[in-house]
């Protein structure tokens, strides 16, 4: 995937990959998770990968949004996962699978 990808960690496991995603805020809007995404899923099905799963803050309407537009969907809420400044909090898990 080149290092073009630094910022995205993803652990595979039997077929499976969780991804996670960082980016900086002056990225936003410019097309860089777009980009990222669609590298991740290309190598995914290169890789034989079929089940991508990631987390959401259920407020974070534009990732989920892009999520929406590259094939993933909503399959649930994980409660309390997460720490956002000192407090837990839920996500939403979206996936995408082959």
């Amino acid at each position: 995937m080149g290092g073009a990808l630094a910022d995205l960690y993803s652990r595979l496991l039997l077929g499976r990959c969780r991804a996670f995603r960082v980016r900086e805020r002056g990225a936003r809007g410019k097309g860089v998770g777009r980009a990222l995404l669609e590298a991740l899923l290309r190598s995914a099905d290169e890789g034989g990968i079929w089940t991508i799963q990631t987390n959401v803050f259920p407020e974070n309407d534009a990732s989920l949004a892009l999520h929406e537009r590259v094939g993933f969907r909503v399959v649930g809420r994980r409660e309390r996962i997460a720490q956002l400044d000192d407090v837990w909090r839920d996500t939403l898990l979206p996936e995408r699978r082959v």
